[in-house]
């Protein structure tokens, strides 16, 4: 018997955790992998996540990246989690991999590095109740929106690789 394709839910807040959840349980042919991304704490502080870790079903496997680095550590954390996730997606080869809205830089990373090196058949997806999360910052902090899409993207291009995209 072949085995189940394997997918990836990155989630960073309990919303995507539980339409993760819910993905995962409407889809019979195949094994999902909750992986909890830009996380504050990763012990009984983080509710959900220590639910998760007791409670896997309907996941295969629960784990959380290393928690948000801040200053001149953050780059060094979130490299880090690049390698964690290097190795996860070649040993589970995922079809699929799944994030929230907002385009993380461990989802803009697993997707350029699963394409890359395990299959350029790779797909990513975003989930999203859209709660809160299509308003348009243009209108609020023209400045911020500019520093953002333009300073903050190629400096981030510069740390990180010419795979990071602004969300």
């Amino acid at each position: 018997m072949k085995p189940l394709p394997n997918k990836i839910i990155l989630a960073s807040t309990f919303r995507h955790y539980f339409l993760g959840i819910a993905i995962a349980l409407n889809d019979k042919d195949s094994q999902y992998h909750m992986v909890f991304i830009d996380q504050k704490f990763d012990d009984k502080r983080n509710l959900f996540l220590h639910a998760a870790k007791n409670h896997p079903f309907p996941f295969n496997m629960v784990s959380c990246l290393p928690t948000q680095g801040t200053g001149k550590n953050k780059r060094k954390v979130r490299l880090n989690s690049f390698s964690i996730l290097k190795n996860l997606l070649h040993k589970l080869k995922p079809t699929e991999i799944f994030t929230g809205n907002d385009r993380r830089l461990e989802f803009q990373f697993s997707i350029q590095y699963a394409k890359k090196y395990i299959s350029s058949n790779t797909i990513g997806s975003y989930i999203d109740d859209g709660t809160g999360s299509y308003i348009d910052a243009k209108q609020f902090h023209f400045t911020k929106f500019l520093a953002d899409r333009y300073i903050d993207t190629f400096i981030k291009k510069i740390a990180y690789g010419p795979w990071y995209k602004h969300p």
